[in-house]
Parts: C-alpha cells; sequence; structure tokens
C-alpha cells in the first residue's frame, strides 16, 4: 500500500499537488494540533478525493512547533506502517517540520518529495525521483479545499453561443464608456416599469441623460436587442433573452465579458470562468454569497484572479486589498491577482500599479484593455514577474 504523508498546510496546493502526482492509497495529513487544523485538513482531503476517487486518510496531530515532538510522532508512524510505500511530502508545514521530516526520512530510508509549484514539478530526495503531474485543477477544487463552494456562475455555453455579439457590442460600449454610464443609468431607473414589454418612452430628444444612439445601435447591429426605433419621441426595442435584459443595467459586465473573452485566446490558462459567486462556508446553514469573481482561469496549477473596475475613475486602494485577501485565500503565495481596470494608471495615476507591484498584483488599464492585441498584453502582464509556469 502508498501512504503520502502530507504536513498540512492553509495553502492547500502545498498539499493537492502532491496527492494529484503520486495517486497514494491513503493520505496522512499530520497537522497542528493547536489549531483548528483538523477540520481544514478534511476540507482539503475532499479536495484531493476529486482526484483519486478512492483515496483514504488519516489525521495525525502533532505540535508544529515542537521539534522533538514532530520527529518521535512521524518515527513513530513510519514503523506501525514499515511494511508499507511510505513517501514524504515535505512542501507543506512549517521550516521546524521540514527540518524533523528530512532527518527522519534519512534516518529511515524513505522517500522524500517536494513540489516545486511555480517551476512545475515535484523534485525527489530519495530513492525515486518523481514526476510532477500535469492534471491542472480547477476553480472547483481550490474552493471545495478551502472549506467553500461554487454558488453560480454565468453559463459558458451561453457565452461560447452568443460570443461574436457579445464581444462587438462589449467593444463599443468600452470605447464609450461615458455614454454607456449613461444608458446604463437610465436602464436601471426604467427597466422594472418595462420589464415584459422592452419598449421605452421619451418625451423629447436629448431631456435627460437618455441612451446615446451610438449605445442602441450597438445593440441593435449585433441583434441583441431586436425591432429597434428610436425618434425625436420615442425607443422601442425588444431584448434578445434575460441575460441581455440584465446586462443593461450591469455596469460592469460588459468588462468582465471582454476580459473572459480574452482570456479564452491564450493558450496557458484553462478553466476560464465569469461571474463566479462563492459562499466560503458550505458547512453551515446558510447559503450567502460572500464573494463574486469577476474571472478566473487556471495556469498550470496556480489560480488566476481578475477583478475588472469599469469606472473611468481611479481604482482605490480598497479594490486592490479585496482583490489580493480572495486571491491569497484560494492559493497562497501561488496566486496570480490581476485588476482589470479602465481608470487611467499612467501619468499622475501611476500610483496605482506603483501599490500592485508592492502587492504583488498586475494592474492593466484602459490602453491596454482597448488594445486589439489585449489577450497577448494579458498573458505576458501575468507572467511577467511570474516565472516557471509550464
Amino acid at each position: 500500500m502508498k501512504v503520502l504523508i502530507e504536513f498540512f498546510d492553509n495553502t492547500i496546493l502545498k498539499n493537492l499537488t502532491g496527492v494529484i502526482s503520486i495517486k497514494p492509497d491513503v493520505a496522512a495529513f499530520f497537522y497542528d494540533k493547536k489549531g483548528d487544523d483538523h477540520k481544514r485538513a478534511l476540507e482539503c482531503f475532499d479536495a484531493c478525493k476529486r482526484y483519486v476517487p478512492g483515496l483514504r486518510y488519516e489525521l495525525i496531530g502533532v505540535d508544529y512547533s515542537n521539534i522533538n515532538e514532530v520527529g518521535n510522532r512521524l518515527s513513530q508512524y513510519l514503523d506501525e506502517n514499515i511494511n508499507d510505500e511510505m513517501i514524504i511530502d515535505v512542501t507543506g508545514g512549517s521550516d521546524i517540520v521540514h527540518f524533523a521530516a528530512f532527518h527522519i526520512a534519512k534516518e529511515k530510508n524513505r522517500d522524500i518529495l517536494y513540489s516545486d509549484i511555480p517551476n512545475g514539478r515535484i523534485r525527489g530526495f530519495g530513492k525515486e525521483d518523481y514526476i510532477f503531474s500535469r492534471t491542472p485543477v480547477d476553480i472547483d477544487t481550490l474552493v471545495t479545499g478551502v472549506q467553500g463552494r461554487i454558488i453560480s456562475q454565468t453559463d459558458e455555453k451561453y457565452l461560447l453561443k452568443n460570443k461574436d455579439a457579445l464581444e462587438a457590442t462589449g467593444r463599443v460600449l468600452l470605447s464609450n464608456i461615458n455614454q454607456w454610464s449613461q444608458a446604463c443609468y437610465y436602464f436601471q431607473k426604467k427597466m422594472e416599469y418595462n420589464r415584459e414589454t422592452g419598449s421605452y418612452h421619451f418625451r423629447s430628444k436629448g431631456q435627460g441623460d437618455v441612451p446615446s444612439v451610438k449605445i442602441m445601435e450597438a445593440f441593435a447591429d449585433t441583434e441583441l436587442i431586436k425591432n429597434y426605433s428610436y425618434n425625436n419621441a420615442r425607443l422601442e426595442f425588444n431584448i434578445k433573452d434575460n441575460y441581455i435584459m440584465d446586462s443593461l443595467t450591469t455596469f460592469g459586465v460588459w468588462l468582465e465579458l471582454h476580459t473572459y473573452f480574452a482570456a479564452l485566446q491564450i493558450p496557458e490558462l484553462s478553466d476560464v470562468r465569469t461571474s463566479i459567486k462563492i459562499d466560503w462556508y458550505r458547512k453551515d446553514a446558510n447559503e450567502n454569497v460572500d464573494n463574486e469573481l469577476d474571472v478566473t482561469a487556471i495556469m498550470g496549477l496556480r489560480p488566476v484572479i481578475m477583478s475588472c473596475k469599469s469606472s473611468e475613475k481611479a481604482a482605490s486602494a480598497e479594490a486592490l486589498n479585496e482583490l489580493y485577501v480572495v486571491s491569497r485565500r484560494l492559493g497562497g503565495e501561488y496566486s496570480i491577482p490581476v485588476l482589470v481596470s479602465l481608470a487611467d494608471t499612467r501619468g499622475g495615476k501611476f500610483g496605482l500599479r506603483k501599490k500592485g507591484r508592492e502587492m504583488g498584483i498586475t494592474v492593466i488599464g484602459e490602453e491596454e484593455i482597448l488594445s486589439k492585441d489585449f489577450p497577448d498584453i494579458l498573458i505576458k502582464k501575468i507572467t511577467e514577474n511570474k516565472k516557471g509556469f509550464f
């Protein structure tokens, strides 16, 4: 029987990578008994089972701060299972744990492995070298491993079916963001009164913040609205479906879609999704949307978390902080957070990019977003300081 010893770590990729690569019969999770780690270790085990369905587990509590206790308990566990193939993964846990594990493994002549996640391979320090698994993780697995669940997300099939129309409309709206802002505000005020008919009326052209002809024709040209007519006194149209109905009153959705479609064109990215709603505590009695992730993807084993801000006003440090917290929750230091903002991040507003660099967050601004080369710019930006992806 093959047993993989894991030292539980809050960054579940440190435990997950070894398990899905080695595919053991048993994952033995050593955890810090001073905390609540046994519950979180079980969540990590649930995530591992998505890739190793027959996996079993054992939980062993130790004091991570006591090197003698860690060493003695590990030695005892190896002796108790002397006839099994035992492999020790030193990717997770503290420096004390690593030191004790390495010492005992050498003493007992057991294999040691370390998951070098940024460089895409597992390093062996014993009798055998290990080949790094190219099995891609997905966002569901990472969310499961940190106690959460995905409540909903935008239907990928719908988006792909309507890709050309959504992309073309989005380009017009993002290139005329002030006019789109006015139109969206108008629809937010008026939509509830006309939700069934999709018919809108003005008293006179130009009175108030009415939708511009350019914005309305962007929807009409791509047939997201139909039976469109617009004159000095009256605007009429029928809406394609409920998604477009909602998109007329959701200002930021078009930048999310623009970023989503760009990410789909990048070969290095997998499991690209948009508008994921997450409940971080799936085992309680409530279903709460704690976060909505605008665009997510996986690069190798690393989650890419993209936050999209459509306002032309400079995004605040609060936006950076929120993105940092969510991305670290999913992937720890291996996550790749990206802020996609229509705010002017050049010249006097350059501080946003500087602050982003200090926090490990890539900031992409208006000129880059509206470029025809946006997919190439996006992958270059998120990898230029993230060497070692595969």
